[in-house]
């Protein structure tokens, strides 16, 4: 998504001076913990969408995570594993590669080209790169507060307008989403922008897991996951009721009386591996334990019989 506003430009020694001293004061804040971005405990939420087309436009979720190792040419990577638009995150396709750096640079390959930069994590106020085969600038150096941890927040621009700006996170990414940027879109020839393509498709995290722990929801959303039809069936009656939820010793899951015959219960982890697989007969009420569960955090479940996928949803565990 392409964001707007008015960023103040200094000029002159004021400017300078007031760089000097936000460097530094940014480099002491960050110089004992560094949140790496490439990892196999992750997991991003991201919806697709179409804001042109208004309330109606179709809306829908696929997952990101990074797996086993692979050696290419003389660096070793992690697979990038996109899952399909669908509920709880399963089907999951190899689109690329992605390896991290000592010096916290990120670079991202399709199977057949060259790697390029995605990110880079050790920039400092005022230093260009190419991202996405766009020049950018680096215009602030911040922090931001993510499930109680500081981590260094960088906001770039394009080299030629500061109309347009991106957002990384340390050790999360872009808040498109990890593989995205919300300003792919601008094209810049010299000191000007020559194209803005406006209207097409945007893409936003919703939401980012650690170790199976949700640690970032973007604000702008009440959910994770977004239907592949329309952002309304996602509030549809529920099926089934779990209570207490969240679940903190003892809960139990109850069908409603109208959904009769046998029936399969499903709970999964945030990274889509299956954990519990219960069988439901006759509406017999089901309970669980906290020790079901092998931490805190957001587990999914899907109610399905032999036809249909009945219901699917979230279950919190504390």
């Amino acid at each position: 998504m392409l964001r707007h506003s008015k960023i103040p430009i200094l000029s002159g020694k004021p400017k300078i001076l007031l760089t000097l001293i936000f460097t530094v004061s940014m480099q002491f804040c960050f110089g004992q913990t560094y949140y790496p971005l490439v990892d196999t405990n992750k997991l991003w939420s991201i919806v697709q969408h179409n804001p042109s087309m208004g309330p109606s436009a179709v809306w829908k979720t696929y997952h990101i995570k990074f797996t086993e190792d692979t050696i290419i040419g003389l660096y070793q990577y992690k697979k990038i594993m996109r899952s399909s638009y669908n509920f709880p995150p399963t089907e999951w396709t190899n689109i690329g590669f992605i390896r991290e750096d000592s010096n916290k640079k990120v670079y991202f390959k399709y199977n057949n080209e060259n790697e390029i930069l995605l990110y880079d994590f050790n920039v400092n106020i005022n230093d260009t790169l190419n991202i996405f085969n766009l020049s950018m600038v680096v215009n602030t150096i911040d922090s931001a507060l993510i499930n109680e941890e500081l981590r260094k927040k960088i906001i770039l621009n394009p080299i030629c307008t500061s109309s347009y700006w991106t957002t990384w996170i340390e050790g999360i990414g872009d808040l498109e989403g990890v593989l995205h940027s919300s300003c792919t879109n601008i094209t810049c020839v010299g000191d000007s922008i020559v194209g803005i393509n406006i209207g097409g498709e945007n893409y936003e995290l919703l939401c980012f897991f650690e170790n199976d722990t949700l640690k970032y929801q973007n604000s702008n959303y009440g959910i994770c996951y977004y239907s592949t039809l329309n952002v309304q069936e996602i509030n549809k009656k529920k099926s089934i009721r779990i209570y207490p939820n969240p679940v903190i010793d003892i809960s139990f899951i109850e069908i409603e009386n109208n959904i009769k015959g046998n029936y399969i219960l499903e709970l999964y982890n945030v990274l889509g591996e299956k954990i519990k697989k219960i069988k439901i007969l006759c509406n017999k009420k089901i309970k669980i334990n906290r020790t079901d569960f092998n931490s805190s955090g957001i587990y999914l479940y899907k109610l399905y019989n032999t036809k249909n996928i009945i219901e699917t949803g979230k279950i919190l565990v504390i």
